[in-house]
């Protein structure tokens, strides 16, 4: 990314405004150990921070995208759902 400008492209616009009101924090090196001689910053994102989205990120995933999902999937007798996500609990799905 070379400037500011182009965040709100890649991450979108509340998150970047997020992001950009953010003081960088500069350190001598890098995560890699490497002088950080340009000077360059980091910001992070975590918690609260990272709840975005309204009523058209909601309309999006809980309706319009499993409304697609189940059209697709009807040609072929599948349906989408919700699924609780649980770590370490691996499914094979075969295709």
């Amino acid at each position: 990314m070379s400037t500011n400008a182009e965040l709100p492209e890649i991450i979108g616009k509340e998150t970047s405004d997020k992001l950009l009101a953010q003081e960088a924090e500069v350190k001598p090196r890098t995560a890699e150990g490497a002088r950080n001689e340009a000077g360059l910053g980091t910001r992070k994102l975590e918690g609260l921070d990272l709840k975005v989205g309204g009523k058209m990120h909601r309309l999006l995933y809980d309706e319009q995208f499993p409304q697609a999902a189940n059209k697709l999937g009807k040609k072929f007798g599948g349906r989408s759902g919700r699924e609780r996500y649980r770590p370490g609990r691996h499914r094979a799905v075969e295709l």
